[in-house]
């Protein structure tokens, strides 16, 4: 997920339509924050109202736990370090 680009509320209704018809399991992966790039983590209550929302409409999905964040060691953190070393 990516803040202010896909973690809004409409964002969650609109998925929830794709996911019932499909009838998808939805994992939720907040972006990990890169030096560089224009993009932003979600903020925690967002990322919790969008599952809500999910949820209300009757889709299974889960937040995936980040980790690695504070060494710069998360998901998308490696590669680009590696990639300007």
């Amino acid at each position: 997920m990516l803040r202010g680009v896909n973690d809004r509320p409409q964002d969650a209704t609109d998925l929830a339509a794709i996911a019932k018809r499909i009838r998808a399991n939805v994992n939720l992966i907040r972006y990990n924050e890169v030096d560089g790039t224009p993009f932003g983590r979600p903020l925690d209550d967002d990322v919790r109202r969008f599952q809500h929302i999910l949820r209300t409409k009757n889709v299974n999905v889960h937040i995936r736990a980040s980790r690695g964040r504070d060494i710069a060691a998360a998901c998308g953190q490696l590669r680009h370090e590696a990639a300007n070393a």
